[in-house]
Parts: C-alpha cells; structure tokens; sequence
C-alpha cells in the first residue's frame, strides 16, 4: 500500500511541493518526463489519478474504474484508412480517436491538423507555442506556466508524448492549463483545456496565498486517532480556477509495516 500511495504522489501533473520546500520557487517553467507502461489501463489510470489527484479519492475505485473504461473502449475503426492529418497509427487503430474517447464530453479539445511537431524531451515548445496561441487562447504566455512532460506506451507499436501546460498564480500550480498529445513521430494530435481559463486573471489579494502551513499540518493531524501511527505529511497548495481560491492540501500517511498504510486527506479553504 505504501508503495502505491508513493507512486500515485509521483504520478501527479498538479505537483505536491514537500513541507521543507514551502518557499517561493522563482523558477515558473519546468520539465519532468516519465515514462508509463505499455496498457491502455495504466494511461487510463494514470489520467484518472491525476484528474482525482486533488479529491479524496479511493484507489480501488479508480482503478476499476479505469479497467472498465479500458475494457469497453475500442481501439478505434480497425478498417479505417490512413490519414495524414490525424496521424493514424500503423494497425490502422486511430490514435487520435483513442485519445478522443478518453475525454469527457464538456472538455474543449481542439484537433491538429496543422504540420507541428515536438521532439520528446527536447524542450523545444516553440511551434506548439505559437500554435496555442494563434488557435487556441490569444492570451497564452507560456512563462506562465509549469510544463510536465509524459510518455505513454499504450500499445505494442504506439507511444504518445503528453505535455502538460500548468497555469501558476506565482509559485502556486493551479488546475487550469492545457494537454498536448504527440503520436510516436513527434507530431501534434490533440489539445485540451483543463479546468476554467485564468490567462487573464488578475489576482485580488483575497487568494489566501500564505496561510501558515505549521498550522495547517496540525489541524491535519488533529483529524486522526491514532497520531502515534503518524509516517509522514505532505502539504500542496492548489489554485482553483473555478472558484479563484486557493486549496491547502495534506496528505498524511498513517500505518506500519504490519497493519498497512493508509493516506488520510485534509482539505483547508481559507
């Protein structure tokens, strides 16, 4: 369980920051490539415990939840035929259409059709800078935002780069940005907007943005029984696009070795 509870931590876009390192970081852009296993399952639950990453999620449930997606979504039209503008894949499968399938239905997308290309792991964002902007949202800087950077292997023979674009209020990540799907030969398949646009807000000063976190952590671990059984806290602030208020989030990991562990969640909303 411990092992699981590391790796969902790991596997976050909205990044958790660790409790030593609570000071402002000056650095806006920055690039983390993992690289995830070869199922359609695990691109499933990895989207999916990112999308949860900041509720209070059951890991059983997502992850039968993410199986029964993966299981009743086909692969696309095995007799389609290939077409250029949607980079179809060499089994005839559509990545795009794999990709489309995954999204809920109010998530604006926009499909590529245009000719622009990423180099994976080159960090080269130029074309697809210019792409957002020009197509996309006119507002778009990308010195605001935090980029992560994903690969997938889905299939035997098919590998999409995933890069995410992460509005940042200052050093605080929030949940609006944009993903960025690449097929295997580096071209641009797919974007979607996440959360509500905020490439033009101005803060207020009533964000909340420098709550004591000392604070915070007790309330935390005033939640739980058994304190003793306390691992380790971990506290991330999280802007909410929706309602412009910024979310102080503990994860505190309660167990042992013989009885488990087990990760308590603490939400505060100044």
């Amino acid at each position: 369980m411990k092992k699981i509870l590391t790796y969902i931590i790991t596997l976050a876009v909205f990044c958790t920051i660790p409790t030593s390192a609570l000071a402002n970081e000056n650095q806006n852009i920055s690039t983390e490539k993992v690289v995830i296993s070869k199922t359609p399952y695990i691109l499933r639950l990895t989207m999916l415990l990112i999308q949860n990453l900041n509720t209070e999620y059951d890991f059983n449930k997502i992850e039968k939840f993410a199986k029964e997606t993966v299981l009743k979504s086909s692969e696309g039209d095995k007799n389609a035929k290939p077409d250029i503008n949607y980079a179809r894949s060499r089994n005839n499968s559509s990545t795009l259409d794999y990709l489309l399938k995954q999204l809920e239905d109010d998530e604006p997308r926009w499909i590529v059709n245009d000719d622009v290309k990423y180099k994976n792991g080159s960090k080269d964002y130029d074309q697809i800078n210019e792409y957002i902007k020009n197509n996309v949202n006119p507002n778009f800087n990308i010195s605001n935002y935090a980029v992560n950077e994903y690969e997938f292997d889905f299939t035997t023979s098919e590998k999409i780069t995933s890069l995410f674009f992460i509005y940042m209020l200052g050093d605080i990540r929030s949940d609006f940005g944009y993903e960025v799907d690449f097929d295997e030969n580096g071209n641009a398949l797919l974007i979607t907007q996440i959360g509500t646009d905020l490439s033009t807000y101005k803060p207020t000063g009533e964000e909340k943005t420098d709550e004591d976190t000392a604070a915070i952590l007790k309330m935390a671990r005033d939640k739980i029984e058994n304190k003793q059984n306390i691992e380790s806290q971990k506290l991330t602030k999280r802007f909410d696009s929706k309602t412009k208020k910024v979310i102080y989030k503990v994860n505190t990991i309660v167990g042992s070795d013989d009885t488990g562990y087990d990760n308590v969640v603490f939400e505060y909303i100044p």
